[in-house]
């Protein structure tokens, strides 16, 4: 954004003939909050704003902010997200009414097979943000960041390592 320098500006649309020093600087005084919310905007508001764009709920770019955000350090102590999805694979037989007998396995294959119940299929969250024991001072800051560039309506976990 650019920076407007407003007393230049009335100087140069004020007509020749009025372009007093009286009245110079009685509009100077006017245009001075209007000055400094500019000066305010274009020197604070919109760098922060640009750079708070570049972030978004990506799991790469929000791995990324989380770190520079909170100086993870090395690459072995860094704050990473995962999939909060269950592990496990859905298995299914058949549909209830086709009423098939179930075989898990054949006798010659010998390897058996697990069933889980309905409510370990489903994760109670989306995504797992893990982040070293060394931040666990800042765990708040890392929580609100994460409240404010997750996409609404996700779930999370906060886990430390």
């Amino acid at each position: 954004m650019k920076k407007l320098n407003f007393i230049n500006i009335i100087q140069s649309l004020l007509p020749p003939t009025k372009r007093m020093p009286l009245i110079v600087a009685f509009l100077k005084v006017l245009s001075a909050p209007v000055q400094a919310l500019n000066d305010w905007i274009s020197g604070t508001y919109y760098p922060d704003i640009t750079r708070r764009t570049k972030w978004n709920a990506q799991v790469l770019l929000f791995s990324k902010l989380l770190n520079d955000l909170f100086n993870a350090g090395n690459y072995q102590n860094r704050v990473y997200i995962d999939a909060g999805a269950s592990d496990l694979e859905n298995n299914y037989f058949y549909r209830t009414h086709e009423e098939q007998p179930v075989y898990l396995y054949t006798v010659d294959e010998a390897l058996p097979m697990y069933s889980y119940n309905e409510e370990e299929y489903e994760a109670d969250y989306d995504f797992v943000v893990n982040y070293p024991s060394m931040l666990a001072t800042k765990a708040p800051q890392i929580e609100a960041t994460v409240k404010k560039y997750k996409i609404a309506g996700t779930t999370y976990l906060m886990k430390g390592y």
